[in-house]
């Protein structure tokens, strides 16, 4: 029985047929010629390079190969470029020998060449795949960055806290002694209250100056997975140079310097919480150290290992 199923397969069948036998009259040329553009248009530039190298071949004039092995090999140049500045950096080095915020700034080279490479296109797949890997192992690093900053701050904190405590010592032998009370108001007990902020300032520089270090590295982090996490540990370098401005420097009356005493102590309680609730339990800084730096030199600038060759025979075409 002629049904309507039967009649739609019969129609579909003939254009299918139909389609092969237009498809096969098509010069091989033309064919790849079309792939070329059509892989420009995908964003895929690995098999744009690899039509563009084929339709060069057959036609060794051909504009629009010759434009892409220029734009789309200057993509993978710039990718293998910024894979270079990592590899060349930790080449033939263990944990012990790689300073981790040195190591980030390599990845701020790094990020550089991508960043040339997407005013090329934007949307490059090759330059996404890589980027992924990229921004996998930043996020580790700024990880493993943080955990120096969270120490520092703990031991720059504490340190500063020894004049609060000392202060609060002061104020309670005052109020406790009958002695005192009666001949020594309260307020003049807090005027004897001395603080060395100098020479204790001097004491902490180094940390802080490390911490903003640290902080002006990462900083130029805007966007990626650790995004987020970047963020609160700026906020957390600021709370602790806080803290300590307002635990070293007394200000106002014993009460007024209780209360602010108190109000950053608990907001630097809250942000380290956060901080270190954020932080990953897998982080350590040595054992993730050595993990980032193996995992460096796997990082794929393409699927297809001809992609290397195709660059490689027209270097001359590209510049960094």
């Amino acid at each position: 029985m002629w049904t309507k199923t039967n009649q739609t397969m019969l129609v579909v069948g003939i254009l299918l047929i139909v389609a092969g036998i237009y498809y096969g009259s098509i010069p091989e040329g033309n064919r790849l010629r079309d792939k070329m553009i059509d892989a420009v248009a995908d964003h895929d530039h690995e098999n744009a390079l690899i039509y563009a190298t084929k339709v060069l071949k057959s036609e060794p004039g051909n504009t629009e190969a010759q434009t892409i092995i220029s734009e789309s090999g200057q993509i993978f140049f710039y990718l293998q470029a910024a894979k270079n500045t990592l590899t060349e950096f930790t080449e033939g080095k263990d944990d012990s020998a790689v300073n981790p915020k040195q190591l980030y700034e390599q990845y701020i080279k790094a990020r550089e060449y991508i960043a040339k490479a997407k005013t090329i296109d934007p949307r490059s797949i090759a330059i996404a795949n890589f980027e992924e890997s990229l921004d996998k192992t930043q996020a580790t690093l700024i990880h493993i960055l943080s955990m120096n900053v969270f120490e520092s701050g703990q031991t720059i904190v504490e340190t500063a806290g020894a004049n609060y405590r000392k202060a609060l010592g002061i104020m309670d032998v005052a109020e406790s002694s009958q002695y005192l009370a009666a001949f020594l108001p309260h307020q003049s007990a807090w005027a004897t209250v001395d603080t060395p902020v100098d020479e204790m300032r001097q004491q902490l520089m180094p940390g802080l100056d490390e911490m903003d270090d640290t902080g002006l590295l990462i900083s130029e982090y805007k966007e990626g997975s650790a995004k987020k996490f970047t963020k609160s540990l700026l906020t957390y370098i600021k709370v602790v140079k806080k803290t300590v401005d307002t635990l070293l420097v007394p200000e106002g009356s014993f009460d007024d310097f209780s209360k602010a005493a108190s109000s950053a102590t608990m907001k630097y309680q809250k942000i380290r919480i956060k901080l270190k609730e954020a932080t990953p339990e897998s982080i350590s800084s040595n054992g993730t150290l050595i993990a980032l730096l193996k995992e460096i030199p796997q990082f794929k600038i393409s699927q297809d290992n001809s992609i290397a060759d195709i660059v490689s025979d027209n270097e001359s075409l590209y510049s960094l």
